[in-house]
């Protein structure tokens, strides 16, 4: 009898340890959802990173077909990262498109930006015939989606700047697409430096709030 009490007394307690243990799972499973950022995805191609994938082609990873030259269809304050992968150097008015990604970002969220770097040596030395400006998709020009401009780490500092956002990082990048070409980027670096030696520059700002600046009226008299 004592026995059965026991035993009984120990499937309880078994079975609130594992109750306990279940909870704490629960919590920490709608802690995660809870911390899962909303991210934006703009002039996506195939990357299927983000929940809102836009681009002005039709492709399988896009939810929104959108030239994103014009502004977006977005409200604001939506995203808590606004992100954009070798697009920057595609726009006309990069700057537009650097203000409708603050617009489409809460605040406290990160804006971030992924584009080439106007010192890499293959662009600056083309002797391999590397034409950053003509370019292509397959073998067809695309009058829609070209290269206009190239930039340096201090440019998108510069247009960060101009933006109101606050820069948290900015560093050059190898190879974003070829393994390859990332190791062979890497030991050309080491002999000629990294602003020469790498093709991408990521920089990743933070939306901050704004404060609103009150003027008072004042009346002139002649």
């Amino acid at each position: 009898m004592i026995e059965d009490k026991r035993n009984c007394e120990e499937i309880i307690d078994n079975t609130l340890n594992t109750l306990d243990r279940c909870e704490k799972k629960i919590k920490d499973a709608m802690e995660l959802c809870n911390q899962k950022k909303y991210i934006c995805n703009l002039g996506c191609g195939d990357d299927m990173y983000g929940d809102v994938r836009v681009d002005i082609f039709k492709t399988k990873a896009m939810t929104l077909q959108w030239d994103i030259e014009k502004p977006l269809p977005i409200p604001d304050n939506t995203f808590d990262e606004v992100y954009s992968k070798n697009v920057f150097e595609h726009m006309k008015n990069p700057f537009n498109l650097l203000m409708e990604m603050k617009r489409i970002c809460k605040v406290g969220g990160r804006i971030k930006i992924i584009t080439d770097n106007g010192n890499f040596i293959f662009y600056l030395w083309n002797f391999i015939g590397l034409k950053h400006g003509e370019y292509r998709v397959g073998d067809s020009m695309r009058p829609d989606d070209m290269h206009y401009m190239f930039f340096q780490n201090e440019h998108l500092n510069n247009y960060f700047y101009k933006a109101g956002i606050k820069v948290i990082s900015n560093k050059l990048l190898p190879n974003i697409y070829c393994k390859r070409d990332r190791n062979i980027q890497k030991i050309i670096s080491f002999f000629i430096g990294k602003n020469l030696g790498m093709p991408h520059i990521e920089i990743i700002g933070e939306k901050e709030k704004e404060e609103k600046n009150e003027t008072l009226g004042t009346s002139a008299s002649k």
